[in-house]
């Protein structure tokens, strides 16, 4: 579960520098989506 986990850490990065920048959670958010449907996860 590499990308899992890659995705995970992109959320924790995020809220770590800009925990209330909308823009970027929508951007980290759709990355995740994009990642957990590579790997075959809903």
């Amino acid at each position: 579960m590499k990308t899992f986990n890659q995705a995970k850490q992109a959320v924790m990065d995020a809220t770590k520098s800009e925990p209330s920048n909308q823009e970027e959670w929508a951007r980290v958010i759709r990355a995740a989506e994009d990642l957990l449907k590579s790997a075959g996860v809903r």
